[in-house]
């Protein structure tokens, strides 16, 4: 969890290293919040595929800003190629003019994307042979540029992305993919992805239904495409995905309830990880009136969905005392699982203690300590 909370404000750095706008910060902070959700929400099945920027201060050698990126001078490693400094048109829209090559008209630059897109693929692949291809945020930071400055890639490099074979570079472009929307700050990459899981082309493919699920779908309109798809997939790896990608949005009550009514259906799902994701999606767009779903998942039989239904009596805010009863009885519990009696913890910090629940949940966290070494 430390490592994912790093890796999330290693983000914000680079967002603002790039000079993305202050727009894109803004956007890159409402993302983090969703997808980090609360520095105690964790996910016992999927560590985070945008991994790819953990670790790395773009600049120096010695993790020092390079101050070239503090100004927008960032140069492409490996290429030469100075991306330029960032602009402004008359609609108000940045853009990055390539310095390098000011003899060649914009016109020719936007008719050809095969050298850009020959040096996106090319990131990808550096990226894949490093070491450690969770350390690459200078190589992020090149990816989202090369998509900044020429959006009509993006097109491409999901169409790339779809066509790769499973292994280590397709698991780096994911990564890289879901960095490059959170540095951008808007949904471009978003609804490419979404267009092609509604195309119905990569179906075979759990890829792009991952993807959907790590960028978090937050428009409208690809919210609904992903509702009109859901009940044609078989396959409950995509059907996970797919709920899973439902980030809860301020929207009318009519486009909640629309959300509600199309998932609570997979609550009765065989597979325990689509009935966790649908536990999650219906207690956080249903609101208090879902209570019972959150309840009943505390009791049930798998730990992973108990475990979903302790996060999302976290995350949803929803309280009542029979949730409360049955999170301290998690909590309590010597034979649950550690990760379920932590996540218990958690949700029960919404609520007014007193008296033995007070001294249980008091002797909880001096047991969190001494196993840490650090305070909770």
């Amino acid at each position: 969890m430390l490592i994912h909370i790093a890796r999330l404000s290693n983000k914000r750095k680079l967002a603002a290293a790039s000079m993305i706008a202050v727009a894109s910060v803004l956007a890159l902070l409402y993302r983090i919040a969703w997808h980090g959700h609360d520095a105690h929400v964790s996910d016992r099945h999927t560590a985070s595929h945008s991994a790819a920027l953990a670790g790395n201060t773009i600049g120096t050698e010695n993790g020092s800003p390079d101050s070239s990126l503090l100004t927008g001078d960032a140069v492409l490693i490996n290429t030469g190629i100075s991306t330029g400094h960032l602009t402004s048109d008359a609609h108000g829209h940045e853009h990055a003019r390539n310095t390098a090559d000011t003899e060649t008209s914009e016109a020719d630059a936007n008719s050809d994307n095969m050298p850009e897109l020959t040096r996106l693929l090319s990131l990808v692949k550096q990226v894949s042979e490093l070491e450690n291809p969770y350390n690459s945020g200078d190589f992020a930071q090149q990816f989202a540029m090369l998509l900044h400055q020429s959006p009509e890639l993006i097109g491409d490099a999901m169409l790339e992305f779809g066509q790769l074979p499973a292994g280590m570079e397709k698991e780096v472009m994911l990564g890289l993919l879901v960095d490059a929307s959170m540095m951008l700050g808007n949904d471009e990459i978003e609804r490419q992805a979404v267009a092609f899981i509604a195309s119905g082309a990569y179906d075979h493919d759990a890829s792009l239904y991952r993807l959907s699920a790590e960028l978090g779908v937050r428009s409208s309109q690809s919210r609904q495409a992903l509702l009109e798809k859901l009940p044609s997939l078989s396959s409950p790896q995509q059907v996970y995905s797919v709920i899973e990608s439902f980030v809860p949005q301020i929207v009318s009550a009519e486009e909640r309830a629309a959300v509600v009514s199309e998932i609570t259906p997979y609550l009765n799902a065989s597979d325990p990880r689509v009935r966790g994701a649908a536990i999650k999606a219906v207690g956080t767009w249903g609101g208090p009136q879902q209570a019972h779903v959150i309840s009943a998942g505390l009791m049930d039989g798998s730990g992973d969905i108990r475990h979903a239904a302790a996060v999302t009596a976290l995350r949803s805010g929803i309280r009542n005392d029979q949730i409360k009863r049955s999170l301290m009885s998690m909590m309590n519990s010597p034979n649950e699982e550690m990760d379920i009696r932590l996540q218990s913890y958690y949700a029960l910090s919404n609520y007014s203690l007193a008296g033995q629940d007070y001294d249980d949940y008091y002797r909880f966290n001096l047991e969190l300590e001494k196993q840490t070494g650090h305070e909770h």
